[in-house]
């Protein structure tokens, strides 16, 4: 499950004549040398991955499509990959993927490595970089792909909101999970009829969260550069509406003034930590948790600030539960 092969046979024999604790113990240690594989974070971490970020290889850095030699790269989802790999390895803080302001580079010997500051697209493609400054930064949220690929032309990015809602507090909106209406939203404020009585309830709630992500460039037509940027003016060039309405950002019942900090609330709350780990327990195991499982996954997910929010310290207390299997 996380070594990518099974035992030999001489180690299950090994293994077998082991009793009581020492097994355990050597169920830990062999866990500990497999979260350090490559099988691991090169594949079964990635594969995890794989519904945050949405590959589309025509628009990443591997796409076939050029113009007079040049390739068309619009942005580089392996920057995600490699923040996602990186923070939920090594013992590292989880809530990073909200709230990190750095990316993840490889060395020459194919090691992660931060780095800091922007990152300039490649020579000839219109994206594949790192341009938003630092300060405008939140892990996952806010990589050049995911701004791109979730926002696009949308002036309120309501697609990117329930996207981050969704996939990083495990709350989806159209299933009507997690509605927290905030008072006086909808406000309908690009005239999208999202005031209706068929769509209030959910944009009560969807909408407060996207007004955060106005502020990000997907798709700017007149200036492909753009991608990923951060524009204070956005909103006001965008939306109509934006100046007279002064709309408030919120999530999770708090008011944020900015999509940095709106992502280290969520990073920060108990949706969070549970999502993450639903996203093991389902890998390990291969079900959702069962009436019969939830107190110990409850106490596995709970335990997530004790032990330092490392997914590497969550899946040793997976390993021990009764729903994964261990005697």
């Amino acid at each position: 499950m996380f070594c990518g092969t099974s035992p030999s046979y001489d180690e299950a024999k090994e293994f077998a004549a082991l009793a009581g604790a020492a097994q355990i113990e050597a169920i830990h240690d062999a866990l500990a040398e497999c979260l350090e594989s490559d099988f691991w974070i090169d594949e079964a971490l990635a594969s995890l991955a794989h519904p945050k970020i949405r590959p589309v290889k025509a628009f990443g850095v591997d796409t076939d499509v050029s113009i007079n030699g040049y390739k068309i790269t619009l942005s580089d989802y392996n920057w995600d990959y490699r923040l996602w790999q990186y923070v939920l390895s090594g013992d590292r803080d989880a809530r990073e993927l909200l709230t990190a302001q750095y990316h993840v580079g490889l060395d020459d010997a194919g090691n992660f490595h931060k780095v800091e500051g922007t990152i300039a697209n490649p020579s000839g493609a219109f994206g594949g970089g790192q341009l938003l400054a630092p300060e405008h930064r939140a892990g996952m949220l806010t990589t050049q792909w995911n701004l791109f690929i979730n926002i696009m032309f949308a002036a309120v990015p309501r697609v990117a909101a329930g996207h981050a809602y969704r996939e990083y507090l495990g709350l989806d909106l159209s299933q009507n999970e997690g509605i927290r209406p905030v008072e006086g939203e909808p406000l309908d404020i690009d005239d999208k009829g999202v005031a209706a009585q068929a769509c209030a309830q959910c944009h009560s709630t969807l909408d407060p969260l996207s007004y955060a992500f106005s502020y990000y460039e997907g798709i700017d037509l007149k200036n492909l550069n753009r991608t990923g940027q951060y524009r204070a003016t956005r909103p006001s060039e965008r939306i109509p509406g934006w100046d007279a309405a002064e709309p408030e950002f919120v999530v999770l019942d708090r008011q944020v003034d900015s999509l940095v900090e709106l992502a280290a609330v969520m990073s920060q709350s108990r949706e969070f930590q549970r999502n993450l780990a639903h996203v093991f327990f389902v890998y390990a195991v291969g079900h959702e948790p069962r009436p019969d499982e939830l107190d110990e996954f409850d106490a596995v997910w709970t335990a997530m600030p004790t032990d330092g929010y490392s997914a590497n310290r969550l899946l040793h207390r997976l390993v021990d539960t009764d729903a994964f299997g261990i005697p």
